[in-house]
């Protein structure tokens, strides 16, 4: 637990330091050297110590028991290939579990950190948000998806960049979508979503505000569900695969609890905010900046129908990691200097909510935090 205080306690810290300087006063500029080398060296310091918690804890996370027998036994287990491919790699050279932790934490906190500073947004405040709104605690957990994670989120910013559509394009889309799936089938989902944002390359900011509209009455109106039996079907059976535990039982009741659902709430409340902030300054925003915005329209409807399933919470998941560019983007770009500062507070106050309750609620067993032996 000291591990996490210290840790989280330097990151608040940076966000108090710079978040005047960028991520609340600063509005879209030219990024200098002096910038861009002062940027990299933040997220270089901040990677280093997420990798080496990460990368060093020993029975911590629920699914570290599942991973180290498979990695003891070198069997596949039902692992997906890039996964089975890297462990492979690692126990080929005669290294023990621990290389391998260190090994996926470096791959999936350095893809996230090179695809921050690939965006062009002030790193301070996504670092902070990702381990403030747990997506960091995930990887203890699923490290397989948070990879994946990494890796979609690297590759879209990359999509994002490229102005105009054509094969590049499509290319960097179907490797994006290839190479996240390796490690989790749950980014093949994703599919549909890819495919709207790339041919949609007249982002009109009347389709936003009706987007944004139809989610806020779905979020306020439309009552959760559970669509679990969805996911029997054939082709989506095949990629919930070994989570079929997942679709019955007390799994199913913690998803539907009343906490889990007053959250689900309060999160679909900070997405109706910043939305609405981001279609009154959509006409400031870059191309690349409103292709990140509509990717998180089109996450907050499919949340704003509160489907308990799931598959469904594993694929929001993807939304949940560009949200963390998004809200620093809207941010950035909101003019009106008080409601600027009010997003930015209020958006802090929601992740340690967020942090706190997830802790404590001890979601995907991360503590307590025990530091590998040899």
């Amino acid at each position: 637990m000291a591990s996490y205080g210290f840790l989280f306690l330097f990151i608040a810290t940076s966000i108090i330091l710079f978040s005047e300087l960028e991520s609340v006063s600063i509005k879209n500029v030219e990024i200098n050297t002096g910038i861009y080398v002062w940027r990299s060296l933040f997220l270089l310091i901040t990677s280093i110590g997420l990798i080496i918690v990460a990368g060093n804890r020993y029975w911590t996370g629920s699914d570290f028991y599942t991973y180290a027998l498979a990695y003891k036994k070198n069997s596949p287990y039902s692992f997906e290939s890039g996964y089975v491919w890297l462990q492979n790699q690692v126990y080929s050279n005669g290294n023990d579990f621990h290389t391998m932790l260190l090994v996926m934490s470096i791959l999936t906190i350095g893809l996230f950190s090179i695809a921050l500073l690939y965006s062009g947004i002030p790193p301070y405040l996504p670092v902070f948000l990702y381990v403030a709104l747990y997506t960091y605690f995930y990887g203890f957990n699923i490290m397989r998806q948070t990879l994946s994670m990494s890796i979609f989120l690297l590759g879209f910013v990359i999509m994002c960049n490229i102005k105009r559509f054509g094969f590049s394009k499509i290319v960097c889309a179907t490797l994006t979508l290839y190479l996240s799936s390796l490690f989790h089938q749950s980014s093949l989902l994703l599919v549909p979503v890819v495919i709207y944002i790339l041919i949609s390359q007249e982002l009109i900011k009347s389709k936003l505000k009706i987007m944004i509209l139809c989610g806020s009455i779905l979020s306020v109106f439309f009552p959760p569900i559970n669509i679990d039996f969805i996911f029997k079907m054939p082709f989506l059976s095949y990629l919930v695969g070994d989570y079929s535990n997942y679709l019955t039982g007390s799994a199913l009741e913690n998803r539907v609890g009343l906490l889990r659902v007053g959250f689900m709430y309060i999160k679909l409340s900070v997405y109706i905010l910043f939305l609405w902030s981001a279609y009154r300054n959509f006409d400031v925003y870059s191309s690349v900046q409103k292709r990140v915005s509509l990717f998180a329209t089109v996450g907050f409807i499919i949340m704003s129908f509160k489907f308990n399933a799931a598959l469904v919470t594993r694929t929001l998941q993807y939304f949940d990691i560009v949200g963390i560019i998004f809200f620093t983007i809207v941010i950035m770009n909101e003019r009106n200097r008080n409601w600027k500062m009010f997003l930015f507070l209020f958006l802090i106050a929601f992740s340690i909510v967020t942090l706190s309750m997830s802790l404590n609620s001890n979601i995907g067993q991360v503590l307590p935090y025990v530091v590998f032996e040899r």
